[in-house]
């Protein structure tokens, strides 16, 4: 936006009230895109605000989807956050006792009635007052990643285990094949041979035929006589 005194009647003007004028103008102008950018901070900060209250909001629904499950039992834990406050009643207006870590176990004893602050334990033997916001059921990260690495390591020597049990299965069946192989190479050469030994068998049994018969014939010729 820009405004300046240039019309008609400007040469009838006094060079004073121009130049008070075009103060004004500009004064009016700076005001204007004062007001713009104003607006658009404003509503920058707005829509961050939203942001916040959002992810405000979707981190208290999670939380409290831990909350409705908590009972008295020993299997809770506190969550990923660095530390938090015990306090000696529910409510965070009750003297601190200490601080509690992330991840540690606990047992739970009870519970308020607005479930914002639940009753605990922890393994030094404190007892004292938590927000439930904090308590979950699960273990934390800082807990789970050594059983996690453990069972990973496991997984690796159990599979190291299978691929060299299967590259020994593998193996027996190639020497296997081999040998089934050889053996079939044997029979044929075998089969082979029975087969040259009944040739032979069957020729030489001609051939006796064949003796047997001459003789007989010269026998015969030789009685005639």
């Amino acid at each position: 936006m820009s405004l300046s005194f240039r019309n008609a009647t400007t040469p009838f003007l006094g060079a004073k009230f121009r130049q008070k004028w075009n103060k004004l103008a500009f004064i009016a102008v700076n005001q204007y895109h004062l007001h713009v950018l104003n607006s658009k901070i404003g509503l920058h900060m707005i829509r961050k605000w939203l942001a916040a209250a959002l992810i405000a909001c979707s981190f208290q629904a999670f939380s409290l989807q831990d909350i409705a499950d908590l009972e008295a039992s020993s299997s809770h834990y506190i969550r990923d956050d660095l530390f938090i406050f015990v306090h000696t009643g529910p409510g965070r207006n009750y003297r601190i006792l200490g601080s509690i870590e992330a991840g540690t176990p606990i047992t739970v004893l009870a519970r308020d009635n607005d479930a914002e602050f639940t009753q605990i334990t922890d393994p030094e033997g404190r007892k004292g007052w938590v927000e439930s916001k904090f308590v979950s059921n699960t273990m934390s990260q800082a807990e789970q990643l050594p059983i996690i690495s453990e069972k990973l390591a496991e997984s690796q020597n159990s599979l190291q285990t299978l691929q060299s049990d299967n590259a020994k299965l593998r193996q027996q069946l190639n020497d296997a094949r081999q040998q089934v192989s050889k053996l079939t190479t044997t029979n044929d050469e075998q089969a082979s041979q029975i087969i040259r030994l009944t040739a032979k068998v069957e020729s030489a049994n001609k051939d006796e035929l064949v003796m047997w018969f001459t003789r007989g014939g010269l026998v015969a010729g030789i009685g005639f006589c």
